[in-house]
């Protein structure tokens, strides 16, 4: 049974974001910097589980994210996935990061009425 989750994506600066059939489309010039990847591990706890076709998994007891890597290995951009964490402390963590000045922290708008 799969258990209920908030989505959130960190984004590269500047970025586009379009709202498809198929869910929601990003494009950027450039990549989530390599202090990404510190984020994950040290602020939110996650740890790297496995890796393929382009994406890296990590997970931890509250969350679960894959990062979107190009050809070149680098972060095109980051599908976060909160379970037992709410929306307002991992905003308040990115916030406090190096993050918060190159890049962005996207919750999409909810659906539910």
């Amino acid at each position: 049974m799969r258990r209920r989750y908030e989505a959130a994506f960190i984004l590269p600066l500047p970025n586009e974001k379009r709202l498809t059939d198929d869910g929601w489309e990003f494009t950027a010039d450039t990549r989530l910097p390599e202090a990404t990847r510190i984020f994950l591990a040290t602020a939110l706890g996650m740890q790297p589980l496995e890796q393929f076709a382009g994406e890296q998994h990590y997970v931890s007891p509250e969350v679960d994210a894959s990062t979107l890597e190009d050809d070149s290995g680098a972060i095109e951009l980051v599908h976060i996935k909160l379970y037992d964490m709410r929306a307002e402390h991992l905003l308040k963590m990115f916030d406090a990061s190096s993050l918060a000045a190159t890049t962005e922290l996207f919750f999409p708008p909810s659906w539910k009425k």
